[in-house]
């Protein structure tokens, strides 16, 4: 008897102790939740005012939309980062209107929630970025889309416009200067081709915005992640950054498609076919800039220096070319050695 009332009282004891182990897990998951929708509340206030400061005071606080967003799914998960993003594009377009909210809601927010759950799941940062720009590229297409269908502008159109307007300004000024008729005809000539280039252009623009907001944001946020103790994996070194062997192969693919179809008199395939050379070159001069700060490393170049360097490749087309061609070398060739590091 005093046996079974021994082991009674064990067993009573035993379910009080995971009734009470049970309660505590409840209880925390309770307060873990709450905590993690106090936070995203504070994120969510927090993205409301960035824009009420882009909106008021500095216009482009807003290219930043996604930073608070991508901390959050690393702290809390992607779930509360993406409602707390869509919350927050809802909110502005009741404070600020609806064709705030609506770019709010369609342009910044699809990359915000890509790259906090793409970041969430741990995927490579190469990885992060690609799917943001492409995001990123589609929301610009789309806003772009329903602006010319809603308020019949045409974005083309409008550059077209706008770059017209300067040069009739800049002619204006020449000519007040004493400037002679074939000056200014050689100016609005050099403008008018500018213009035009411009326009053609414009596929790989959008391409390159979207690749650098991606870029942009994430560099920001893992900084920023470092100061709330929380790990975002860092790029590479642009010094390690290696464009696939087979980049060139694709390049000149698309180049003799393109040609053929040309050849076929397809519509705007020139157009096409601009747009696939200046991507290529864009690819090249990044591959270049690599090149030439992984020498300048290795030869303990000052970062004063440095930064000359990189400017005079971006800005002087001589210095471009050149190093276009040593990418393009090393491309083939691997001075680097980064495929045998790999």
């Amino acid at each position: 008897m005093k046996i079974l009332d021994f082991h009674t009282t064990n067993l009573c004891l035993w379910l009080k102790f995971e009734v009470s182990k049970e309660g505590m897990k409840v209880k925390m998951s309770r307060n873990t939740k709450t905590s993690s929708l106090t936070e995203a509340a504070m994120i969510c206030g927090i993205l409301v005012v960035m824009s009420m400061i882009s909106f008021y005071i500095f216009p482009f606080i807003d290219f930043l939309f996604p930073v608070p967003v991508i901390i959050l799914s690393k702290r809390r998960g992607y779930k509360y980062s993406a409602l707390t993003a869509v919350s927050a594009s809802l909110i502005i377009m009741i404070l600020l209107g609806l064709p705030v909210g609506f770019l709010y809601l369609f342009m910044y927010t699809p990359i915000a929630v890509v790259m906090s759950y793409l970041i969430d799941k741990d995927k490579k940062p190469s990885a992060v970025l690609l799917g943001g720009a492409a995001i990123m590229l589609i929301s610009l297409i789309f806003v772009l889309f329903v602006a010319d269908i809603v308020t019949g502008v045409d974005f083309a159109k409008e550059i077209t416009s706008t770059i017209e307007s300067s040069i009739e300004m800049q002619k204006n000024i020449m000519s007040t200067m004493g400037a002679n008729e074939e000056q200014l005809n050689l100016m609005m000539n050099t403008y008018n081709n500018l213009a035009e280039t411009i326009v053609l252009l414009l596929p790989v623009m959008l391409m390159t915005i979207s690749l650098l907001m991606a870029y942009i944001n994430y560099i920001v946020a893992q900084k920023l992640a470092l100061r709330f103790k929380v790990a975002i994996t860092p790029l590479k070194d642009l010094a390690f950054f290696h464009l696939p062997r087979n980049f060139m192969i694709g390049i000149a693919f698309l180049m003799i498609l393109s040609y053929v179809f040309s050849r076929l008199q397809l519509y705007n395939i020139d157009v096409v076919l601009i747009n696939i050379v200046m991507l290529g070159r864009i690819a090249l001069i990044l591959q270049g800039l690599a090149l030439t700060k992984f020498y300048m490393i290795k030869y303990r170049i000052n970062n004063f220096l440095r930064v000359l360097v990189f400017i005079l490749i971006i800005f002087n087309s001589i210095v471009a070319n050149v190093v276009t061609m040593l990418a393009l070398a090393d491309l083939l060739l691997d001075f680097r050695k980064l495929r045998y590091r790999r």
